[in-house]
């Protein structure tokens, strides 16, 4: 998780991180054993305002205090997350993960501390490969979507690869065949001043450049995304 969390510094981070607990109805609560929890009982105040026996209060209660079936040392293991989710609430203000599609090119605007560049573009399957993990979607979906594209010549093995250069990139995240991109379509969505700000730093420090038939020009930020946009 902890490794995770640097490439998500363009999304709101939480407000604070703790324990678990373990709530009435949640599958920690419902199959408390399968999850190694024991020792399951009601939050102690409850015997405080009802008056009842053990059991009563245990079907009346809503949260419960547990232990663990093996010891756990759970302040260690969970310290390394508690500090990326600080550093996360540092980082959120200035930063985005944001994409243009264009018909023929795919825009994506990294302003993410992890960032390798702050603009890439795709076209062709790497543009439709990654515009289809909008959500979550398999391999075997991304093959039968090239498949129903009749687009020839690239074997499962080219998209595996195609994928796990987003991967590598921070631009996908991946669990076992499972891949979710994770910039955000420009559209309703309008970043933040601080981003902006940023942004604008970024397209002055690249002057004019032609990506594409693509042309980023030096101008205010709204402009900017204005012009992209359209």
């Amino acid at each position: 998780m902890a490794k995770l969390i640097p490439f998500l510094s363009h999304l709101q981070p939480p407000q604070s991180a703790a324990t678990i607990r373990l709530d009435r109805f949640s599958p920690n609560f419902d199959e408390s054993e399968k999850f190694g929890f024991v020792k399951v009982e009601p939050y102690p105040s409850y015997y405080y305002i009802y008056p009842l026996a053990d059991e009563a209060v245990a079907n009346l209660a809503y949260y419960f205090t547990f232990k663990y079936k093996e010891p756990q040392d759970t302040q260690t293991y969970t310290q390394p997350v508690l500090e990326k989710i600080a550093v996360w609430r540092k980082e959120y203000e200035t930063s985005d993960l944001f994409m243009v599609d264009k018909g023929t090119h795919l825009l994506i605007w990294d302003l993410r501390p992890v960032a390798p560049e702050p603009l890439q573009v795709f076209t062709d399957i790497q543009r439709l490969l990654y515009l289809s993990c909008d959500s979550i979607t398999t391999l075997n979906q991304l093959e039968h979507l090239v498949k129903e594209h009749y687009i020839k010549g690239v074997s499962r093995q080219d998209i595996e690869d195609t994928m796990q250069t987003f991967v590598d990139m921070g631009l996908i995240v991946k669990d076992r065949n499972e891949y979710l991109s994770l910039a955000i379509p420009l559209g309703n969505y309008s970043p933040s001043k601080s981003v902006l700000e940023r942004f604008q730093e970024i397209l002055q420090s690249f002057g004019q450049e032609s990506v594409g038939q693509i042309v980023v020009t030096r101008g205010t930020p709204e402009n900017k995304l204005s012009q992209i946009q359209n």
